[in-house]
Formats: structure tokens, C-alpha cells, sequence
């Protein structure tokens, strides 16, 4: 596919604002604990390479976008919101998810801890890993699927819609 423009903001703190559609591919690199991220329709990607890392306050996607986040982001807001058709890849866990609107998430990580999962209207949640949901919200026919990955996982908590599923055919949450 066509190479990303890069962009290293190092220390400075940033408020960037995204617009575009998945043809527009960037990959970033900030290290300010305020950093805050909004992308619409766009394909970003944070600290995906080997030796990169970055910090993020919050992160949000909407109209389409994707985020994939490498596992040496540093999440201090720690809050991550999908909207609208979007899309997020992490190999980093979010103390707080939401996700609304026919959105996908799909979680690559091990031991870690997701404080508070929410998806709500035809969401999908692909999870390949053996960290723990705290707090797991699925409403109006979304779905948990853990069917890919034969690893164990733990969800402490969860209210689930009687229109919503989980896949978990090894039996492993």
C-alpha cells in the first residue's frame, strides 16, 4: 500500500486533529504525557515499530478512522472512545474503552489489565490475549469473540444484552 507520513513531535505536547479518509496514513511519535489524539476517517498508527514509544492523554477515533497502538505507548489519560464505523488495533490496554456504533476493536495483548470495556450497537471486540477485563459492557448486539486465541482470560464483571454474544468456543473466559 502507499507509505505513511511520519511525524515526530518528540517532547512537545500536542492536540492533533485528523481528518481525511483511510488513504490518508500517518505514523506518530510524541512523548508528552498531554498529548491528545482525534482522528476521523483516517489510518494512524503510534509507536508501531521496534524501539519506538510515545505518550498519549486520550485518544479518540470516529467516521471510519483507524488507531493501532504499539506496545511502548504510554497512556496517561488512558481513555480511548471509538465511534461511528471506526476502528482500533492495541497491543497497549486503556483503563477506560467505549466504543459505539458499529465499531471494531481488536485486542493483541497479555497481561494486562482493561479497567472498564463498553461497546454498544453493533460493536465487535476480537480479543487475542490473556489480559483481564475489569468491567465489560456489551449492549445492542455486540459481540465479544475470543474464538481465535486457545489462551485464558478473566472478566470480573460484565452486564450483557440478551441480543449481544460471546464467542468462546475453547471455553477459555
Amino acid at each position: 500500500g502507499p507509505e505513511r507520513e511520519r511525524y515526530n513531535f518528540g517532547g512537545q505536547q500536542i492536540d492533533l486533529i485528523g481528518r481525511g479518509t483511510r488513504s490518508n496514513r500517518l505514523r506518530i511519535l510524541a512523548t508528552h504525557v498531554g498529548n491528545d489524539l482525534t482522528i476521523s476517517g483516517m489510518d494512524v498508527e503510534v509507536a508501531v515499530q521496534g524501539g519506538e514509544s510515545s505518550a498519549l492523554n486520550t485518544v479518540t477515533v470516529r467516521e471510519g478512522g483507524k488507531i493501532t497502538l504499539g506496545n511502548n505507548v504510554l497512556l496517561y489519560g488512558t481513555i480511548l472512545t471509538l465511534t461511528g464505523s471506526s476502528e482500533a488495533v492495541l497491543y497497549v490496554a486503556p483503563l477506560t474503552t467505549t466504543m459505539k456504533s458499529r465499531c471494531r476493536l481488536t485486542a493483541m495483548v497479555n497481561d494486562l489489565t482493561y479497567t472498564t470495556l463498553t461497546a454498544d450497537e453493533d460493536c465487535a471486540i476480537e480479543w487475542l490475549g490473556n489480559s483481564t477485563i475489569t468491567t465489560l459492557t456489551l449492549s445492542k448486539r455486540s459481540t465479544l469473540d475470543k474464538s481465535r486465541d486457545p489462551g485464558a482470560m478473566t472478566i470480573t464483571n460484565s452486564t450483557i444484552d440478551g441480543d449481544c454474544r460471546v464467542l468462546d468456543p475453547m471455553s477459555r473466559i
